[in-house]
């Protein structure tokens, strides 16, 4: 295997429509060795820090007083530093995975950059993709997304056992707002939809090389999975703007004061 020189990505990328495809092809190709990895990277980090977090409010639901002493700030300090090494740990190895070469491109008529693989990589490339895609993607993400999806809809149960429970030893209505059991299922199964599909697809890409390699629909679905990444980024911010009245009213009075602030600066 030489390379990705008959990927279909190489001559269709965005910059295409802006540059002569010569150059976009070789842009692609210097994004996917410089950038690609450390996008990924930091996408499992963010992965990680998600369901880091959502253990966290589960704990502190379910055992309030013990999770006071247990969680302090220096501990998550402590463990958000961990997701960031244990991460790039992981992905240390992939860094070393691409490289490029020159070579003449017929459809083109110019010469172009492309993406081949090191030799690193083809000297180990059954660790490395075992430690990825098995290690990494499926056991070591697939247990955070797993808490995300679980955390969520248990924290909702709680809050409404709590009132529950509440009601009946004061023989007065609890207050329980559903909106806040709506908004938190919402956030659980949004990280299932954005996060599963790529640990699925990584597990496939594993067992069955060719799928890569020879499918079509592997660029469609790599496609695909980037797309979620980048909604994923911004979708918990939309959740709690339109599902939470207390954070729509606090994020409208920021940006009140700020504007306030700018027009008596001017």
């Amino acid at each position: 295997m030489d390379g990705f020189k008959d990927c279909p990505r190489r001559c269709k990328c965005l910059l295409a429509a802006i540059i002569d495809p010569a150059t976009a092809a070789t842009v692609d190709t210097f994004v996917w060795e410089y950038v690609f990895v450390l996008n990924r990277a930091m996408f499992c980090i963010s992965i990680s820090m998600v369901g880091v977090i959502s253990l966290e409010r589960l704990l502190v639901v379910y055992f309030p007083f013990s999770a006071s002493k247990l969680l302090t700030p220096c501990r998550m300090k402590t463990v958000s530093v961990l997701m960031y090494s244990i991460n790039f740990m992981f992905f240390a190895p992939v860094f070393f995975c691409f490289t490029h070469t020159w070579v003449f491109d017929e459809r083109l008529n110019a010469t172009v950059a492309v993406v081949v693989y090191t030799e690193f990589y083809q000297n180990n490339m059954q660790t490395i993709l075992f430690e990825s895609f098995i290690g990494h993607n499926l056991i070591f993400l697939g247990t955070f997304v797993v808490i995300v999806f679980i955390s969520s809809p248990g924290i909702a149960y709680k809050i409404w056992a709590m009132a529950k429970t509440r009601q009946k030893m004061t023989r007065k209505p609890a207050r329980f707002d559903p909106q806040l059991a709506k908004m938190l299922l919402v956030i659980s199964s949004a990280c299932f939809i954005f996060y599963s599909p790529s640990l699925i697809f990584d597990t496939i890409a594993y067992f069955i090389p060719a799928f890569v390699l020879e499918s079509q629909v592997y660029n469609l679905f790599q496609i695909f999975t980037d797309l979620l990444f980048a909604i994923s980024s911004s979708a918990n911010f939309i959740i709690y703007v339109t599902m939470s009245t207390k954070f729509s009213k606090a994020y409208r009075s920021l940006l009140v004061c700020s504007r306030r602030k700018g027009n008596k600066g001017n």
